[in-house]
């Protein structure tokens, strides 16, 4: 792999203000949480008042908005690249098309894991801050002892990478075929939209990308099935290599000279 692109891909990622703008708005939904649960109690929020469980919480409810901030790096970063001339440019440093997009993938699942990071650094902060450390980590009704919590806390988010990878090469596939971002972030959405059909019907729920996200973490720690986790491991390695795959395909055919 060619480091210096991939250093390139990883600068103009980190340079972008939308990623400086989606930290912020994590830190909004953690204070607004921290907020609203000394306002209204928890009969309100879901929310055991402590710094450690705020973590965990945040990493389970971050699927409702980081597929948003996916879908709208992934278009940034390769539809609206194709549509004003970036990618060509690029290329014409005698670069290859699989290199490219090997970089750009690497600069997403970077990107998904310093959200992730922020989130859980930034949760023990606002979480501590308000509430304290606190004695135990409490997560879905179950406790965990303080060194358990901060393990299971960076286990689930490690875990979570995984169908994010997978999400993220699927709204690749759509930025590349579309070259349009708005129609990028719209498909990603729409998505998320009618993910309450999966998440009621048994037969399809594992086999949805948006509920390996939701769902995926948890099964190593809550209600443990083999079966059920070699599964959800299929199907979110099957959406990565399908649309790795045809992502590898649709960029090598693009006209990107016109």
């Amino acid at each position: 792999m060619n480091r210096k692109l991939v250093a390139n891909e990883l600068f103009k990622a980190f340079r972008l203000k939308k990623f400086y703008l989606f930290m912020i708005l994590i830190g909004i939904v953690e204070v607004s949480n921290v907020l609203q649960y000394k306002a209204k109690g928890p009969e309100h929020i879901f929310l055991y008042p402590n710094g450690q469980s705020l973590a965990i919480q945040m990493v389970g409810g971050l699927p409702q908005i980081m597929v948003v901030f996916l879908a709208i790096f992934v278009a940034d970063m390769m539809a609206d690249e194709l549509r004003h001339g970036t990618v060509k440019l690029t290329l014409l440093r005698q670069v290859g098309r699989r290199e490219l997009l090997h970089a750009k993938i690497v600069s997403m699942f970077f990107f998904a894991a310093a959200m992730l990071l922020f989130t859980i650094v930034s949760s023990y902060v606002v979480g501590t801050a308000a509430f304290g450390w606190g004695d135990r980590t409490v997560f879905e009704g179950t406790s965990f002892p303080p060194g358990a919590g901060v393990y299971m806390t960076l286990q689930s988010a490690l875990l979570s990478l995984l169908p994010y990878l997978g999400f993220g090469l699927l709204v690749l596939y759509i930025a590349i075929v579309t070259a349009n971002m708005g129609i990028t972030i719209g498909v990603a959405l729409g998505l998320m939209i009618i993910e309450p059909i999966f998440q009621h019907s048994d037969a399809l729920v594992n086999y949805s990308i948006i509920s390996q996200i939701y769902f995926f973490h948890l099964q190593f720690w809550k209600d443990f099935s083999p079966g059920k986790m070699i599964l959800s491991i299929a199907v979110i390695c099957a959406y990565a290599a399908v649309f790795y795959l045809g992502s590898v395909s649709a960029f090598r055919r693009k006209d990107i000279a016109s």
